[in-house]
């Protein structure tokens, strides 16, 4: 033992037993870090897999949100096309264009789209023949919109659409016509009349 201790150089004894402690605590470190490297993987693995299937729950719950936006948005805009057909639906079956002055009087023409006048046969359902004097090809239209209002429409005439009252509608800038409202075409001796029970 003491030629020993003469090699490595310590005295033999107190030095032996110290360096026998540090040797048992660095190894007590040792096992310790090892059995920490060996928890420390499942911590993470069980974190990491609660943190996904929180983030799936999260993802769930918004997909479950949206559909239900999306229907409650789709079942108001149906209800809102619904509404919107049934009033235009009650105002074809009860708006018509009368004819009060011109060619036409007396005629009453039922309104269910549109109606267009002119003298193209091929594309209005009041038709002039060719030689009135005045009458564009296709001089103005009467539109029923969906929402049931009806709007009238100068197709850009070289004579015009006017109102009752005389005032000459834009080209292609389209003006409500109240129940009632009268127009006319060219000369006030083409007056037309909106008649609606709506």
């Amino acid at each position: 033992m003491g030629i020993w201790a003469d090699v490595v150089g310590i005295e033999p004894g107190i030095e032996i037993e110290q360096a026998a402690g540090d040797l048992t605590e660095a190894a007590e470190r040792v096992a310790e870090n090892a059995e920490k490297a060996t928890e420390f993987p499942w911590v993470f693995v069980i974190v990491a897999g609660l943190a996904t299937i929180a983030i799936i729950i999260i993802i769930i719950r918004g997909i479950k949100a949206q559909k239900a936006h999306n229907a409650v948005k789709k079942k108001t805009l149906y209800e809102q096309g619904y509404l919107q057909y049934r009033s235009a639906k009650e105002a074809i079956c009860l708006t018509y264009l009368n004819c009060d002055k011109g060619y036409f009087e007396g005629r009453r023409y039922p309104l269910t789209n549109r109606i267009t006048i002119g003298k193209n046969p091929e594309r209005c359902n009041i038709c002039y023949p060719p030689g009135a004097g005045g009458i564009g090809s296709e001089h103005c239209e009467i539109r029923l919109r969906t929402d049931g209002q009806v709007e009238l429409v100068d197709l850009g005439s070289m004579s015009g659409t006017y109102l009752e009252n005389g005032r000459r509608l834009l080209s292609n800038v389209p003006t409500i016509l109240p129940n009632g409202g009268r127009f006319y075409i060219a000369t006030a001796g083409e007056m037309y009349r909106l008649d609606s029970k709506a």
